[in-house]
């Protein structure tokens, strides 16, 4: 997120380069150093300290992180208070902490980006509109617009609740609960067919590994690139889709079967990742992640994901989230009980405690009926593709190496 100015040479000497809330970056003299200045209420004059370096970014941040320590926001009026001061305040003291700590900062900024230099009072229901429609000129989506609107609704109720504001403006929305039970999946589902052409054109270790735990779990894409090792209980055949220490939120992370036909892949998985160069070993280092590329784990799977679907023929409307839809509507096909499908997307059944989802798993019949589903679905799509992908094929599996270019093994 960025403050409101006009960039490292916008103003000249002693000008205002950048603001945050009571402090700006300035110049002075002939140093090329960036200044941190304000107005001292005791004296009436201006101060200024040094930031100790020439690169603007760098005098940025240290501009934020000076005005977080220095100014105490208590009870203000909604006409005195600027609105990047509540995105900076609600990020730094809420938002960096939860698992959608990227969605919350990409969203923030389109609202920085936007009301730079307004204050609470000026988000009127007018400005709301002409941001709305600012949003949709970038090509956003309506649905992606109100996720956008619902981080800036959320920072300003969170400074209203800690006292920093007498009020707050309401925050429309531009999507109705009817509108957001009607939209479509995020990615359309697949046939078996295609399916099995997108396992078919996975020419990356990573991106094939991504593909069998989706197939098997129903995962969420952030859920998969997340697994790590620690998660799996190989003993009890579970997997806990739920880091330890992460916090479970709407979109819940439950424990789900290891089914037979994703065993052998994730223990054939290398725990140990060798950095060659011309034959000589030059480090290694442990992996705990599942799917990784050259040692480390991926933030995104988009572009090895674009290339497949690609090679498949396949349309743009196929996305990650495509799997777990197609499963989805597998399962409802075999007769799976809703309450099992229910317990593998995360979405809590309302007569379901969360602690009764913590000791559940460890029940012989937990997902039973799911897993034999999710058996069969691979069996079904084994014929459709040269990928080993159920337990009937996979006996004679060779082990997966974390090689992001070269051809996996089938």
């Amino acid at each position: 997120m960025r403050g409101s100015g006009d960039g490292a040479g916008g103003a000249g000497e002693g000008g205002k380069l950048y603001i945050v809330g009571d402090f700006w970056l300035t110049r002075r003299g002939h140093s090329p150093r960036y200044y941190i200045a304000w107005h001292d209420k005791r004296s009436g004059g201006r101060r200024s300290k040094s930031t100790g370096t020439c690169d603007f970014q760098q005098a940025q941040q240290i501009l934020l992180d000076h005005a977080l320590k220095h100014t105490r926001i208590r009870d203000v009026d909604p006409s005195d208070l600027r609105l990047e001061t509540v995105w900076l305040r609600y990020y730094d003291g809420h938002a960096k902490d939860i698992a959608s700590e990227e969605a919350a900062r990409i969203a923030l900024a389109y609202f920085t980006d936007f009301f730079a230099g307004d204050t609470i009072s000026e988000l009127t229901p007018e400005r709301q509109e002409e941001f709305h429609a600012h949003l949709r000129k970038l090509g956003l989506s309506e649905g992606y617009i109100s996720r956008i609107l619902s981080v800036g609704r959320a920072a300003l109720n969170w400074a209203w609740k800690r006292g920093m504001v007498r009020s707050v403006p309401f925050v429309a929305d531009v999507q109705t609960s009817e509108d957001r039970r009607q939209a479509p999946p995020r990615g359309r589902p697949l046939t078996l067919e295609e399916l099995g052409r997108l396992f078919d054109a996975a020419t990356s270790a990573h991106l094939l590994m991504f593909l069998r735990i989706a197939l098997n779990t129903l995962s969420r894409p952030g859920a998969i690139l997340d697994l790590r090792r620690p998660q799996v209980d190989f003993d009890n055949r579970l997997v806990d889709l739920n880091p330890e220490g992460r916090r479970q939120t709407k979109k819940y992370r439950p424990i789900v079967p290891l089914t037979d036909s994703l065993l052998p892949f994730l223990r054939a998985a290398p725990d140990l990742y060798e950095k060659r160069r011309n034959g000589r070993i030059l480090g290694c280092w442990p992996l705990e992640h599942f799917v990784t590329c050259y040692g480390k784990p991926l933030a995104s799977i988009k572009k090895a994901w674009c290339t497949a679907r690609k090679d498949a023929k396949l349309d743009k409307a196929v996305t990650p989230y495509s799997i777990r839809h197609t499963l989805g509507r597998e399962l409802r096909r075999r007769r799976v009980p809703a309450a099992e499908i229910s317990i593998l997307l995360g979405h809590m059944p309302v007569d379901v405690k969360r602690t009764d989802l913590t000791y559940s798993p460890f029940d012989p019949d937990y997902c039973q009926a799911t897993k034999k589903a999710i058996e069969a679905v691979c069996d079904d799509l084994q014929r459709h593709t040269a990928r080993r992908v159920s337990a009937a094929q996979s006996a004679t599996l060779v082990q997966v190496q974390d090689h992001p270019t070269g051809q996996p093994p089938a």
